[in-house]
């Protein structure tokens, strides 16, 4: 079965329409940049093909579902950069990029990244 394309809708409260899947889940320009930053140093328990996995982990968010963020709650986003922020080994630039994901994700501000 296919999927309908995305569709634009209006998002309550934000500034600009934000683009969702056929789910309603928002797509995020940032998702795949953050998801590569991710996997470097989440990926050992966020991915379910590992044997290194941790199924709590994976309850949370698993990158190599599509989109790997649908289930994440503004709770979870702030823990993600609660972490990324207490990580010495992520250059800020990637930090940087994960921030952006996660201020699209739970608030909807979705600037368009830069190529």
């Amino acid at each position: 079965m296919v999927s309908p394309p995305p569709t634009l809708l209006a998002a309550a409260g934000s500034r600009q329409a934000a683009l969702q899947d056929s789910a309603g889940v928002q797509l995020n320009p940032w998702s795949d940049a953050a998801r590569e930053v991710l996997a470097q140093h989440c990926g050992k328990c966020h991915r379910g093909d590992l044997p290194t996995a941790v199924p709590g982990a994976l309850a949370v968010f698993d990158l190599l579902e599509d989109p790997w963020y649908g289930r994440l709650a503004p709770k979870q986003l702030d823990g993600i950069v609660m972490r990324i922020r207490g990580t010495k080994a992520i250059d800020p630039v990637d930090a940087n990029t994960v921030e952006q994901f996660v201020r699209c994700a739970r608030d909807g501000a979705c600037e368009a990244r830069e190529k």
